[in-house]
């Protein structure tokens, strides 16, 4: 049964009176393709590898600095109380962090270090934080074009840094 069919069936059992006031109930819905949409979690890398404006490579560098961030718990370093203002830490915070937590951290200053500081800003809003460009292109004040671009080349240098 065709979506039309199953509409058309549907208001004959409801009747008219189920239409809204000035819809002809004989006019069949308009039918709209079903697009694959994206998942709700999704990251922006993975959008943007989906619409192929980044190759796989730049994908696994990009995912590879994530997943250093993450690990690197670099969230302790980002605690603030409601003021916005950094809370004093509680006891010794430093011996809490694993030999993982500090290995992913060099793992990461390392990669940073190997990105030009003008790339650097796009590839922690994108990579590690998980924030579109198209919204650090309006934060900046950049073109949109530009901002991919710049991505893609602060991606390239991660693809360098990581086959070493």
């Amino acid at each position: 049964m065709s979506k039309i069919e199953s509409v058309r069936l549907y208001r004959s059992d409801v009747g008219s009176a189920a239409c809204p006031a000035g819809l002809n109930p004989e006019v069949p819905p308009i039918v709209v393709e079903d697009v694959p949409l994206a998942g709700r979690h999704e990251l922006p890398l993975d959008r943007y590898r989906r619409q192929r404006l980044i190759s796989t490579d730049y994908w696994q560098a990009g995912l590879k600095l994530r997943e250093d961030f993450g690990g690197g718990e670099f969230e302790r370093l980002a605690r603030c109380n409601y003021d916005g203002l950094p809370i004093p830490p509680q006891g010794d915070e430093d011996a809490d962090l694993s030999v993982q937590s500090c290995l992913a951290r060099k793992r990461y200053v390392a990669a940073m270090r190997s990105l030009s500081p003008r790339l650097s800003p796009v590839i922690v809003h994108v990579c590690c934080l998980g924030l579109p460009v198209e919204e650090w292109a309006v934060l900046k004040r950049v073109a949109e074009p530009d901002a991919v671009m710049l991505l893609r080349r602060g991606l390239a240098q991660l693809v360098e840094h990581y086959g070493r």
